[in-house]
C-alpha cells in the first residue's frame, strides 16, 4: 500500500493507522515519488494507493490516472479533509453522508476483493 499526502502530518497519522491495522505501507510525500515507487516496485509489491483530493501541482483524480496508466492493476482510493461546506465552495464533487468509523477499512477491502465470476 502507498499512501500519498502533501500534508506531513496527515501522512503520518493515516500510515500509522494502517500499520496498526496490519498493513504493510510506503509513504509518498509529492507525485514525483509516487510515480517513481509505482514503476520502481514489482507487481503485487503496491497493490493500494491513498491520496489526497487536492494537492499542489495535481490532483487526486490525475495522479490516480498517472497510476493507472504506468500499472492498472493498482487501485486508488482519493481521500479529501474537506468538509462537504468547503468542498461546495471549491466547487467540488462531495460526498453523501459523514463517513463512518471504520470506513478507510472497508474501503481497501472493497477494492482488493476479487470481482464476482461473470455467470
Amino acid at each position: 500500500m502507498l499512501v500519498m499526502d502533501d500534508e506531513p502530518m496527515v501522512r503520518e497519522i493515516l500510515t500509522m493507522i494502517l500499520r496498526l491495522r496490519g498493513y504493510r505501507v510506503t509513504e509518498a510525500e509529492n507525485r514525483v515519488e509516487v510515480l517513481a515507487l509505482v514503476t520502481g516496485f514489482q507487481n503485487g509489491t503496491i497493490d493500494v494507493l491513498i491520496t489526497d483530493r487536492c494537492m499542489p501541482g495535481i490532483s487526486g483524480g490525475d495522479l490516480a490516472e498517472r497510476v493507472y496508466e504506468a500499472r492498472p492493476e493498482i487501485k486508488t482510493i482519493i481521500t479529501s479533509s474537506y468538509s462537504v461546506d468547503e468542498m461546495a465552495a471549491r466547487h467540488l464533487h462531495a460526498p453523501r453522508g459523514v463517513p463512518q468509523e471504520g470506513a478507510i477499512d472497508q474501503a481497501i477491502r472493497t477494492i482488493l476483493e476479487p470481482a464476482p465470476a461473470l455467470q
